[in-house]
């Protein structure tokens, strides 16, 4: 449940491209629903961190530019990998909203 869980998570950050600050976005997995934010850092890792809805369990994890997974949800420590393909779908996406709201400030 995770594992989809994550990719879930990963898909939809993938068509929501961040804008500015992370936003928080909504999805669900596996019956059932989170809220998270997505947010690309400057080593290349995208970090996701939200909540699942229904027991209010915290969820951590960071895709490294190689498409590995690491993280937790709650107590539980995850590890798995997801295609490098999707992992730089998101990652340019979320660059490319990043070059959005930089270009509208002065400077």
């Amino acid at each position: 449940m995770l594992r989809f869980t994550t990719l879930a998570a990963v898909l939809i950050a993938a068509a929501h491209p961040a804008l500015a600050a992370p936003l928080k976005e909504y999805g669900e997995g596996d019956g059932e629903r989170f809220e998270y934010t997505t947010e690309l850092r400057a080593n290349g890792i995208v970090h996701i961190a939200g909540t699942v809805l229904g027991s209010r369990q915290p969820f951590v994890l960071d895709v490294r530019p190689n498409g590995r997974v690491e993280g937790a949800f709650g107590n539980t420590p995850v590890e798995y990998n997801v295609g490098k393909s999707v992992r730089d779908r998101v990652a340019a996406q979320l660059d490319e909203g990043r070059a959005l709201a930089s270009a509208g400030l002065p400077n």
